[in-house]
């Protein structure tokens, strides 16, 4: 899944679609740095999702479980 639109929106995007990914799903935010909250979540979200920056601007999360 590619996130790039309303930062704000990020974590409650990710609320309504978590139910769809099946481990190995990759989700991508553009400008993620602007969405600390969505961040934070992802990389301390009880081993679910494994997350890194890819770049300056773009975070790569894999759905673990």
């Amino acid at each position: 899944m590619l996130l790039d639109g309303a930062k704000a929106l990020y974590v409650d995007i990710l609320e309504r679609i978590q139910g769809s990914l099946r481990p190995g799903s990759l989700v991508l935010a553009d400008d993620a740095r602007h969405c600390q909250e969505f961040v934070s979540r992802m990389r301390s979200d009880g081993g679910r999702y494994l997350s890194v920056p890819l770049a300056d601007d773009l975070e790569i999360s894999m759905r673990l479980s």
